[in-house]
């Protein structure tokens, strides 16, 4: 069995499961969520809506496991001596790079983000089975989806509120400037005629006041909140091409893209600072980065 302790938002979420999906087929195990990083108020568990495989670890079950956990410090040095098994407890080694030696682990506790593509690549066929939503979009979500599938759609996602609000999440992502928007339409515009752009944000008003696109437009607005971010995921991945920001929400938007001739254009930089952390295996190789 594999336990994994879900963290994150919904797109983080997508990325911990892709893993652990593909785990338990190349181990023929059974997997686990351990939702405890949940409970603390950060956020919540939202995969439950998608058609997935879908079980949840019991106390007891994850206190086996976080025993092997390495504590920090000199004072714990005897403690994982005797008691920490990385086999065990297995961490990832480091964000956004790929370590292939995680598909020899089982019978473990997992412990990361797994932010890399080629973790999952391999069954992409069954992702796309399994990440549809339960239920069919009704109402004004119906109604846009038609639009989407009907028209040269490009899905265009505009994340603010915590890259501005929050100072540790700015000085680490950054924000995206009007320019590189700019640039990204005028790329796609170049690529495929008579465009029609759907405007994803979790701050659409300050979209609408401050961002100024050329082209025909829609605003998503009624999905503004974290329990309705599917419908949102839902309507980018029907869109025919992407434009995407450094936010793994919108990166599964493209990801579940399955148009033909799909064109995505994301960040350069997915970081404010590109020497904390390699990024440059996040977006896949045929993504165009602006």
């Amino acid at each position: 069995m594999i336990i994994l302790r879900l963290k994150g938002g919904l797109g983080n979420q997508l990325f911990e499961y892709a893993l652990v999906r593909h785990l338990s087929i190349i181990q023929n195990t059974e997997f686990k969520f351990d939702l405890h990083h949940y409970d603390a108020g950060w956020g919540s568990y939202n995969l439950g809506v998608f058609n997935i495989k879908e079980s949840f670890a019991r106390d007891s079950e994850i206190e086996i496991y976080k025993k092997f956990k390495r504590k920090i410090g000199r004072r714990a040095f005897l403690y994982n001596l005797i008691f920490s098994d990385k086999s065990k407890y297995v961490e990832e080694r480091e964000p956004f790079i790929f370590d292939k030696s995680i598909f020899e682990v089982n019978n473990c506790y997992l412990d990361g983000w797994w932010q890399n593509e080629k973790y999952f690549i391999d069954i992409r066929d069954i992702l796309l089975k399994e990440l549809t939503i339960k239920e069919p979009p009704k109402g004004r979500n119906l109604d846009i989806s038609i639009k989407v599938t009907e028209t040269n759609s490009v899905s265009i996602h505009i994340r603010r509120m915590d890259f501005v609000t929050n100072a540790r999440t700015k000085h680490l992502y950054g924000e995206l400037t009007n320019d590189y928007y700019n640039r990204a339409i005028d790329y796609l515009s170049s690529k495929v005629e008579n465009i029609k752009l759907f405007i994803f944000s979790d701050d659409i008003e300050w979209v609408k006041q401050n961002m100024n696109f050329k082209f025909e437009k829609t605003f998503i607005e009624s999905n503004n909140s974290e329990d309705l971010a599917y419908e949102d995921l839902r309507l980018m991945s029907l869109c025919k091409h992407h434009v995407i920001a450094n936010s793994t929400f919108s990166w599964w938007g493209a990801w579940l893209g399955t148009g033909k001739d799909k064109i995505v254009v994301g960040p350069k930089r997915w970081l404010s600072s590109s020497d904390r952390y390699d990024t440059s295996d996040l977006m896949p190789k045929e993504w165009i980065r602006l």
